[in-house]
């Protein structure tokens, strides 16, 4: 995984397969600082291996004259950090965008 306040590129291994995801976030993502806080830090603050689901749209752009498909994060959830998973009752969906949030999007685990 890596991270920056506003872009994120997971990795999903399954098998000898490796799926990539990269997206982009139009304001920066709050996640905890960790299992046992509530209070927010950068996505950034991520650390590798941290196991998220990211939920997102895929939205279509130009650039340079030519279309581009790039997927816009809209929320992020911590499922483990730190090899410990954290219980589904604490799971918590941080979102990474200003305004009301939308309900039509896809998670990627």
């Amino acid at each position: 995984m890596q991270t920056s306040d506003r872009t994120i590129t997971l990795n999903y291994i399954h098998g000898s397969k490796t799926d990539v995801f990269e997206g982009y976030a139009t304001a920066p993502c709050n996640v905890p600082s960790s299992a046992t806080t509530e209070s927010p830090l950068p996505l950034s603050n991520l650390q590798i291996g941290t196991i998220v689901t990211a939920f997102y749209q895929t939205k279509t752009t130009k650039v340079g004259g030519q279309k581009e498909k790039k997927n816009q994060v809209i929320a992020i959830s911590v499922l483990e950090e730190d090899g410990k998973k954290i219980p589904e009752e604490r799971q918590l969906i941080f979102y990474c965008h200003d305004g009301r949030p939308r309900l039509d999007f896809m998670a990627f685990p």
